[in-house]
């Protein structure tokens, strides 16, 4: 029963920020002309299948795009309990234009007020946050993590989200839902990067097993598949929708493995269960303990 908190520009959408035409049509286009990214929507549809779930997505995206993007999710069979998106007009009219590309002040302030609302019910137990690689939610979402499990102490935060350059106000309602944060260690079992531009960064090389660095939501799956969140046959039909071989599959499960996103025998688990064969590599990796520190460390390497 998790919540499961998506992005949706680059996550759920093929969204095209590189050119101006490009935001353009995001802006612009009817529901019906929006690009789902491949293995997507398989993937929330079986996330879905979990009982008493949530389905909460939290973008950038200005709040005059709800109406589109609802509809969108309709045309694609998904069912979202929640959508927050962020008053750009607002932020234009008043003056705070730095309020339209920071995204620290945007989203922690809403992830953790929406996690005040639920945290007593029964699918607060367990949260899995999913973002790309084009803003800061890696670092976002670790962020959140740590508040969640009691390891963050004020002075930190505060720090951090001024590193970020976070409005006064901004960190005024990270303070206060901070403060009604009920700590409960392990709520967060996986944060899941897509890696568009096909590239791990160092900086997130050193943060696993704490995210998850995808090349494809197929990938994500296959984590999700070993944690008993998904079925078999979701994978499958994740696979199929990014129209992947077997070879491809058993590729892309090696890479997992190479990477340290699953163990060895994780990765003789995954090729039994999809059926597909590939050398295991006996790759040994030493974790170590997720601090602010780390995520201080990442934002003077990342802004």
């Amino acid at each position: 029963m998790p919540i499961f908190r998506w992005d949706i520009d680059k996550t759920y959408l093929e969204t095209d920020f590189e050119s101006l035409s490009g935001l353009w049509r995001a802006a612009t286009e009817d529901a019906s002309e929006k690009i789902s990214a491949d293995g997507v929507v398989p993937l929330v549809k079986g996330l879905k299948q979990n009982a008493n779930s949530q389905l909460v997505f939290l973008s950038g995206s200005p709040k005059q795009m709800q109406t589109v993007l609802l509809k969108k999710f309709e045309l694609d069979g998904i069912e979202v309990d929640k959508i927050i998106l962020k008053d750009s007009l607002k932020a234009i009219r008043t003056g705070h234009l730095a309020d339209i590309k920071n995204q620290f002040g945007h989203k922690l302030p809403h992830l953790l007020e929406h996690r005040v609302d639920v945290q007593s019910s029964e699918c607060a137990k367990t949260e899995y946050l999913f973002g790309d690689d084009v803003e800061q939610d890696a670092l976002i979402y670790l962020t959140y993590r740590l508040i969640l499990e009691g390891k963050v102490q004020w002075r930190d935060l505060k720090r951090l989200a001024k590193i970020t350059g976070s409005y006064s106000r901004s960190i005024d309602r990270i303070r206060l839902a901070f403060s009604q944060i009920d700590i409960q260690k392990g709520t967060v079992r996986g944060v899941f990067i897509r890696l568009t531009k096909h590239i791990q960064p160092d900086w997130m090389s050193t943060l696993i097993p704490h995210l998850y660095p995808v090349h494809t939501w197929s990938q994500a799956a296959m984590i999700l598949l070993l944690d008993g969140v998904l079925s078999v046959d979701t994978v499958h039909q994740v696979c199929k929708d990014e129209s992947l071989s077997a070879i491809q599959i058993a590729n892309l499960i090696q890479d997992i493995q190479i990477r340290g996103l699953v163990s060895p025998q994780q990765s003789r688990q995954l090729q039994s269960l999809l059926v597909v064969n590939r050398d295991v590599i006996p790759l040994d990796f030493v974790h170590t303990d997720l601090h602010i520190s780390h995520v201080h460390e990442a934002y003077r390497r990342v802004v």
